[in-house]
């Protein structure tokens, strides 16, 4: 899926902008925790597990969240690099308990890197007076400050120790974690549920590689400066031996951070200790998978590294091997949404080659499927209600078209090198067509190209890759989408090839055929959200239009716990985006809770309701940008503290906003001396709208709002975001006796809805 890493244009940095839960809608607090690795990053059903987060900012940590049920995670320490007084202090603790267990006859490993593979771990750390989790840091940074190739990274030295608990019946898969403490909700990270055992990677002090007792297994590992990685295990001869790594996949974006990219590389040597196989991608995807047949009884060794011999503490892999099923190529990639598909697979050590699946019960959209393969693998199918038909191979071989009525969706696959696969149908002037080849986006190898010609072979359009701004992660957007009007009534014929001859069973696609299908698809940044019990923050939601769709969308919250206000929540026609206000209960939640919000919109008289999907914009080299949705959108609050009560909106109906008038808003909660205190502003103020004055009266505030007429005629509808803040007297600076006026913010109001109407 990285091929090649392309610029994401700036209509898209546009499109999804930051949700800014700040007070005063200020950018989030710079010390939120962050998260970026776990270690392993995974655990098998039934099982506890200790697992390492690491990151910045995470002292304090009070609670792990896990998406999904079946899991429960508890802090149990925290570790962060040495202080100047602990680089003083520790080596002689070390010194002195490393001497009292050998006077008592304990023997010690040595060198003292060699107690963090010990036991012996737990008595040194208690004999020191730390936690063994302070030690184990300590002797990881002797040993990294060793190597010459490790550069260490603020980023990733600090870590808690966690302890994870998954019920025997808990879902295999991606889950998300996220840590809360007194500072706020940090970012998503991905921990995958297993069903087969796992394995930590453990240097031998011999340099021989770690013995593997049985497979199938799940070895976990994490890849340091220079290092590679050794497992031993008994293979026999015939056997259809499969390694597949997790890596990208549990990471698919870094910040900037030197040195990149973990690029996963594996190597099966066999027991003449010569190379067998090696890979390093699958498919077009980064993580590799590895399958042969093995030649022979006897010992084999696997190898994990970084294609350029790279690490760093979030280098970290899942190495999953043993007699496993992989699924090389699904078709068809889609189905309607009633009735049953048949769903034929093909891959190594696959039980079944088929699998039905109900549209009904999957319902419309791209759905992540079970095809029965390995646990990483990830099968994307698409549901629609168009009318399908499948490609005939036959009319392909011979280079003939083959006849469609519109609208359809076609289940094709470019079967051979330098195929060419050729649908004819009739279609009257000025006709508008839309051709969209979903295959990349849904794991297809296909790169494919579009081309639209009239019976005489005119081309009327053409088009290599089409980017689809809902599909962010991936940086070779490899699929096809023309838009035409055909020029007269007559038969026309749309092609697809791959861009570079290329062919295969792994090759497919669904082509949709037909007139324009208004849609749209809708974004929140980030996945989570941290404020302060009874206030307001912005929340900005963004919509990706398709086929010409121009609509009002209204945004709700569903399913949502008790006490949220969102408000000023409609994305009007014309617009990509809308920045709304989230209120929180005045009491501060138990626990981190999800939220959900869903976007309705009427298109041709159907109301379409979508769910808004929560995702996360990383940056990387300062350029590049990858939009990751997240599974779950979280909100934390935090205590409100003393801050002095916000004044309220006193009306939740649109406010009737008079065009090239002025029209007064009351906000209640403050009376006499303390409301003449309060000063009131409008964030990012509406195109024409402006404040005319504040004026407190003895029910509260008065706003009074002015509309420019040349500006907001009668018909716009938008929202008003209001700010309090207070100026107060303070010194000039620290210790000076020269007070001057300083503007002290209190946060935001929550949304105003406004219809303009004349006077």
């Amino acid at each position: 899926m990285r091929f090649s890493l392309r610029r994401l244009p700036a209509a898209l940095l546009a499109l999804i902008p930051l949700l800014l839960p700040g007070p005063a809608g200020a950018q989030p607090p710079p010390r939120l925790p962050h998260l970026a690795f776990v270690y392993p990053a995974g655990a098998e059903q039934g099982t506890i597990a200790e697992i390492r987060i690491g990151g910045q900012n995470l002292q304090g940590a009070s609670a792990v969240c896990v998406s999904g049920s079946g899991i429960r995670a508890v802090v149990t320490d925290y570790y962060s690099p040495p202080s100047a007084k602990e680089q003083f202090d520790l080596p002689k603790k070390l010194r002195d308990a490393v001497a009292d267990l050998t006077r008592k006859g304990v023997k010690v490993p040595s060198p003292q890197g060699q107690i963090l593979a010990s036991p012996i771990i737990v008595d040194v750390a208690q004999l020191m007076g730390i936690s063994t989790a302070k030690l184990r840091g300590y002797l990881e940074w002797i040993e990294a400050g060793r190597n010459p190739k490790h550069q260490p990274n603020g980023q990733l030295q600090e870590w808690i120790a966690v302890h994870v608990s998954v019920d025997p019946g808990a879902a295999v898969g991606d889950r998300e974690l996220r840590v809360a403490s007194s500072l706020g909700l940090s970012n998503p990270i991905r921990f995958q549920i297993g069903r087969y055992s796992e394995m930590l990677q453990s240097a031998q002090a011999d340099g021989s590689p770690a013995d593997v007792a049985s497979l199938p297994v799940v070895l976990n590992g994490q890849i340091l400066p220079g290092e590679a990685h050794r497992y031993s295990f008994t293979g026999r001869k015939g056997m259809r031996f499969v390694a597949a790594i997790s890596a990208e996949s549990l990471m698919p974006y870094l910040a900037d951070a030197v040195p990149g990219w973990f690029q996963p590389r594996i190597s099966l040597f066999g027991p003449d200790g010569r190379e067998i196989a090696s890979a390093d991608h699958f498919q077009f995807r980064v993580d590799p998978i590895l399958h042969c047949d093995l030649p022979a009884d006897g010992k084999y060794i696997i190898e994990v590294r970084d294609t350029l011999y790279r690490g760093r503490e979030d280098f970290v892999y899942r190495l999953t091997m043993g007699e496993l099923p992989v699924v090389t190529s699904v078709f068809p990639l889609g189905g309607r949404s009633t009735g049953v598909t048949t769903v034929q697979t093909r891959g190594w050590n696959l039980e079944q080659a088929e699998k039905p699946l109900e549209g009904g019960t999957l319902g419309a959209g791209v759905h992540t499927i079970e095809l029965g393969g390995i646990d990483s693998e990830d099968y994307r199918f698409q549901i629609d209600g168009l009318p399908e038909c499948d490609e005939r191979p036959s009319e392909a071989a011979q280079r003939r078209s083959q006849a469609i009525s519109l609208p359809v969706a076609v289940n094709g696959c470019i079967r051979k090198p330098g195929e060419v696969d050729a649908y004819r149908f009739n279609a009257k002037a000025g006709q508008n067509i839309v051709a969209e080849v979903m295959a990349r986006r849904l794991g297809s190898q296909l790169d494919s190209t579009l081309s639209l010609t009239d019976s005489t072979g005119k081309e009327i359009a053409f088009n290599d890759d089409f980017e689809d701004k809902a599909y962010g992660l991936l940086t070779h957007q490899a699929d096809s989408r023309i838009t035409a009007t055909v020029p007269k009534t007559g038969t026309y014929v749309v092609r697809i090839r791959d861009a570079a001859s290329r062919g295969g069973d792994e090759y497919g696609y669904r082509l949709r055929v037909g007139p324009p299908m208004p849609d749209f698809d809708l974004r929140i940044v980030p996945s989570s959200i941290t404020l302060r019990a009874g206030t307001t923050s912005l929340v900005t939601v963004s919509a990706i239009r398709r086929d010409g769709f121009d609509g009002e969308i209204d945004l709700k919250l569903s399913d949502s716990p008790d006490g949220f206000l969102l408000r000023g929540a409609r994305i009007l026609p014309g617009r990509d985006s809308v920045a709304a206000t989230l209120t929180a209960p005045a009491a501060k939640l138990a626990a981190p809770a999800p939220i959900r919000i869903e976007g309705r919109a009427v298109i041709g008289g159907h109301e379409l309701v979508h769910a808004v999907v929560p995702a996360e914009d990383m940056m990387q080299a300062f350029a590049y940008r990858h939009i990751v949705p997240a599974q779950e959108l979280v909100v934390d609050t935090l205590p409100r503290g003393t801050a002095t009560p916000m004044p309220a909106v006193d009306d939740a109906s649109p406010l009737r906003l008079v065009s090239g008038g002025v029209t007064t808003l009351r906000l209640t909660g403050f009376r006499g001396a303390s409301a003449a205190q309060i000063q009131i502003a409008i964030t990012d103020a509406p195109a024409g709208i402006s404040i005319k004055s504040v004026t407190p009266d003895d029910q509260g505030i008065v706003v009074a709002i002015r509309a420019d007429t040349a500006k907001i005629k009668p018909g716009s509808k938008g929202a008003i975001i209001l700010s309090a803040f207070r100026d107060t007297m303070a010194p000039s600076k620290p210790g000076s006796t020269t007070l001057v006026k300083h503007r002290l913010p209190m946060g935001l109001l929550p949304a105003v809805p406004f219809d303009a109407v004349g006077q």
